[in-house]
């Protein structure tokens, strides 16, 4: 999270300033640096309590791997959608009404979201890009209930490591829908928010080569290889039948000396900081 909030930090404070391809670098570096924040400090939490004889839930689940954002919000800090779940959707009808009054609930649910954590347009801006988006992929995929697993702790959804065409469209798709909501998130007003995404389409539009430069300028950077670390990480461990516990012992631990390498690395490239998520 440090390394990465050490590139989006200063892009965020003066976006004006970048291109439309750093601006777009900006929101994905913010992306992880807010996922392996908070996934960091839960995980945290769960192993302390492990080691006191207590097992929490699994608060996230692979999240940046959902093929849309209903399925996102399924492995998105999973305690706090189940608790608005079953005391704020379910109390209001959830699905058991009628489609208007059901379009009605899930968007309430998402402005309280995005309200709770904190009086801020942004935040009600943000909760209500994932509440329009979760209506959308209902509204093309009527066919999830029986197609997709429901449960978030289903890693395997699929017989292959390698993921089809559709699946890359669909993750691919709703990450950057994912970083567009994330840039109200981390923007100071909604007018910012709006600059900051305006310039970097239209910049990147009018620049596509661009995107050329900024992965030459962010692929040596400790952000960039501890992020393809933990995608890469995420994406097997995902696939019950190619768990790392399975492949040989000296591939097996050269996986490992090489994430404790980069992770040290990317460790000591900027000083700890407060955990985002504890202003919340």
């Amino acid at each position: 999270a440090d390394p990465c909030g050490a590139i989006a930090d200063p892009i965020f404070s003066a976006y004006q300033s970048y291109s439309g391809w750093t601006l777009a670098a900006g929101t994905v570096f913010f992306a992880f640096q807010i996922y392996g924040d908070f996934s960091g400090y839960s995980d945290i939490a769960r192993g302390t309590a492990r080691l006191m004889g207590f097992d929490l839930m699994r608060n996230f689940a692979t999240p940046y791997f959902s093929r849309d954002l209903a399925e996102f919000w399924r492995r998105w800090h999973i305690s706090l959608s189940g608790w608005f779940r079953d005391y704020v959707y379910i109390p209001m009808g959830g699905s058991r009404v009628s489609k208007p009054r059901w379009a009605m609930n899930i968007l309430a649910v998402f402005a309280i979201s995005g309200l709770w954590h904190g009086a801020n347009r942004t935040f009600l801006v943000w909760g209500l890009i994932h509440g329009v988006f979760v209506l959308i992929a209902a509204a093309v995929d009527r066919h999830a209930k029986s197609t997709r697993t429901h449960d978030p702790h289903d890693f395997a959804m699929g017989g292959n490591l390698m993921p089809s065409l559709g699946m890359l469209v669909g993750m691919f798709g709703t990450f950057a829908v994912v970083c567009v909501a994330w840039s109200y998130f981390r923007s100071p007003t909604v007018i910012d928010a709006n600059r900051y995404l305006g310039r970097m389409i239209g910049d990147s539009l009018e620049h596509p080569g661009g995107i050329l430069v900024i992965m030459r300028r962010y692929f040596w950077q400790p952000a960039a290889w501890a992020i393809l670390m933990l995608v890469t990480m995420e994406w097997i461990g995902r696939w019950k039948r190619f768990e790392l516990s399975r492949v040989p012992v000296p591939v097996r631990w050269a996986f490992y000396q090489t994430v404790a390498v980069v992770t040290l690395w990317a460790i000591t490239y900027r000083p700890a900081e407060e955990f985002i998520y504890f202003q919340f």
